[in-house]
C-alpha cells in the first residue's frame, strides 16, 4: 500500500567540490615529502578511515612502523657517516615518495568515473493482483472449494 517513492538522484559534484577534492589530494600527497617521511602515515590514515578496509589499516600501520624505524636509525647514532644513518634516511625518503605516489593513485581509483548511479524505480514488494479479481477474492474461492471438498469427504464416511 504505502511504499516509499523513488529515491532522488544525488546532485552531481559542482566545481567547488572538484576543486576541494583536488586541493585535498595535493595536500595529502605533499605531506610525506615535506615531512621527509616522518608524517607519511597521515594520508594513509585518511585513506583507511575513508575506505574502511583492513588492507588500508595494515598499510597505515606498516608505513608508521617504517617511518619510526627510519627515524630511529637516522637520528640516534653517534656517527653521522654510519651505515645506520644512511639506511634510515634512505628508508624515510623511500617511504615518503612511495606514500605520495600511492595516495595519488589510490584516490584516483576511489572516484567513480561514470558519475552518480541512475535512479532505479522501486521494486514492487507484492505480486500484482490476478486479472480476474483481487487476490482476496481468489483466496476466498479456493477456501470455499476446499470446504466443499472436506464436507463431501465427511459425508462419504
Amino acid at each position: 500500500m504505502n511504499r516509499p517513492g523513488p529515491i532522488p538522484a544525488a546532485a552531481p559534484p559542482g566545481v567547488g567540490t572538484r576543486v576541494w577534492r583536488m586541493v585535498l589530494r595535493l595536500v595529502l600527497a605533499a605531506i610525506p615529502p615535506l615531512s621527509v617521511g616522518m608524517l607519511a602515515w597521515v594520508p594513509l590514515l585518511w585513506l583507511a578511515i575513508r575506505g574502511r578496509r583492513i588492507a588500508d589499516w595494515v598499510r597505515c600501520g606498516a608505513v608508521t612502523a617504517a617511518s619510526c624505524c627510519g627515524f630511529m636509525l637516522a637520528a640516534y647514532t653517534d656517527n653521522e657517516d654510519d651505515w645506520q644513518t644512511d639506511t634510515g634516511v634512505c628508508l624515510l625518503i623511500t617511504v615518503a615518495a612511495g606514500v605520495a605516489l600511492y595516495v595519488l593513485v589510490a584516490d584516483l581509483h576511489w572516484q567513480d568515473p561514470a558519475g552518480p548511479a541512475p535512479v532505479r524505480p522501486p521494486v514492487p514488494l507484492a505480486q500484482p493482483p490476478a486479472p480476474g479479481g483481487s487476490r482476496i477474492e481468489q483466496v476466498r474461492v479456493e477456501l470455499d472449494e476446499l470446504s466443499d471438498y472436506l464436507r463431501t469427504q465427511r459425508e462419504t464416511r
